[in-house]
């Protein structure tokens, strides 16, 4: 009886612990998005993929903002001299979500009123 519930006591013990491992955070879980203006006109009203950012004069770059899920292009909308310009995907299928990481995506405006995006890897 004793050799049973000493056996019985390890068995609890051992199914009861945890790694320490396993609370641990990944610190770079998501993906992490900054802008970079290569045009020569002043960004406002600046949103990607639904997220919102400051107003960028040329060759400015913003903050990183953070997203659970994005791809090599996304949805932009913005405002430059007034004028409102927009890239519009029109899905992902076939595309391979961006790994966990840093990334820049490029803004320039073309002469046809076109948002260009160049993706950058940090």
């Amino acid at each position: 009886m004793k050799t049973f519930l000493g056996l019985l006591l390890i068995i609890i013990a051992v199914t009861g612990c945890s790694r320490d491992d396993d609370n641990v955070v990944d610190e770079n879980t998501n993906v992490n998005i900054r802008l970079f203006n290569e045009s020569s006109f002043n960004y406002e009203n600046i949103e990607v993929g639904g997220v919102d950012y400051l107003p960028l004069n040329p060759g400015e770059f913003s903050e990183y903002k953070e997203y659970e899920l994005s791809y090599r292009y996304a949805y932009i909308e913005l405002t430059a001299d007034e004028v409102q310009y927009r890239l519009q995907p029109y899905d992902f299928v076939g595309e391979t979500p961006l790994e966990n990481g840093s990334y820049t995506y490029s803004l320039n405006l073309d002469n046809n009123g076109n948002v260009l995006l160049e993706l950058i890897e940090d």
